[in-house]
């Protein structure tokens, strides 16, 4: 299992448990049920989306494009057809953010069944899950959300109020380029001139990981727990390989252990309804499962 910024052992150990009652309900404001029930719509807006920003950046001259920039083998598609599909946010005490715009299919299902057995107001009867595009977790598409020149981009294919709340939601994230940073100029976010300034930046960030542009399956931390000398082994290691990576911020890792929202969401047609939601509590180092109340 690729090792995505999800809690999918605790997932996987839920869903292979017996199944049992709801331990109760877990109250949710209303300012965030309403982030909550937008959220599947904002998700098939941003993958649909990117395909857009793809055609914008092959206008670029191919001498001078970093391989990051490179989608000839990789169009990015929407996601096809109709059906059920859920995002998980984490719940905690910064809010609510998003890890990754979807839930790996494989946990769709499984989950969703869970909520029928522990939510008396769920559906009966579920959508069949929906054709999700490969790469719709791909870490690249973190960071260039975030890219400036796409900013308009983004802004006409998801209007500004869409993409600040995508923004908002996902972790930040940065193409790795062995590029110089110009003159003057800082990475954003980050305030540092280079990426050997990382390892003794001053960033509130203090948590990342590195990874693949396309895939979760090789992660590299940063943070803490270990010694700043080896950051910049990592990070040059990162820098100098041919395939593109991204750094990818991570929570604090002083936060108490969140509580999971999943939000179960249906494509039909151009609409997306959000059908509710299943809580995951932490309790004992295990994940339990709930309602989801309006607090």
């Amino acid at each position: 299992m690729p090792s995505l910024p999800l809690p999918h052992r605790e997932f996987e150990a839920l869903l292979h448990r017996d199944a049992e009652a709801a331990s109760g309900s877990v109250p949710v404001g209303k300012a965030h049920l309403k982030e909550l029930r937008t959220l599947g719509h904002k998700v098939v807006r941003f993958l649909t989306a990117r395909a857009a920003c793809a055609r914008q950046l092959s206008k670029h001259h191919h001498s001078h494009r970093p391989a990051w920039l490179d989608f000839t083998d990789r169009s990015p598609g929407p996601p096809q057809g109709d059906g059920l599909f859920a995002c998980a946010a984490r719940l905690d005490a910064t809010g609510l953010h998003l890890p990754l715009p979807v839930i790996p299919s494989e946990f769709t299902s499984p989950l969703a069944s869970l909520w029928q057995r522990v939510d008396t107001s769920a559906p009966a009867s579920l959508p069949s899950s929906l054709q999700l595009p490969g790469d719709a977790n791909a870490p690249r598409w973190l960071a260039l959300l975030r890219l400036r020149p796409l900013r308009e981009v983004w802004e006409r294919e998801l209007r500004r109020d869409t993409l600040q709340a995508l923004l908002n939601l996902l972790p930040d994230a940065w193409m790795l380029d062995s590029t110089p940073v110009p003159e003057g100029a800082v990475l954003p976010r980050l305030e540092i001139a280079a990426w050997s300034d990382l390892p003794s930046s001053s960033s509130p960030i203090r948590r990342f990981v590195i990874v693949p542009a396309d895939t979760w399956d090789d992660t590299s931390a940063l943070d803490d727990t270990l010694p700043r000398a080896s950051w910049s082994p990592t990070l040059q290691l990162a820098l100098g390989t041919p395939a593109p990576h991204v750094l990818v911020s991570l929570p604090d890792a002083g936060l108490p252990s969140p509580t999971w929202i999943v939000a179960f969401c249906h494509k039909h047609d151009t609409r997306v309804d959000t059908l509710g939601f299943l809580a995951l509590s932490p309790d004992a180092g295990r994940l339990v499962p709930a309602r989801v109340e309006s607090a």
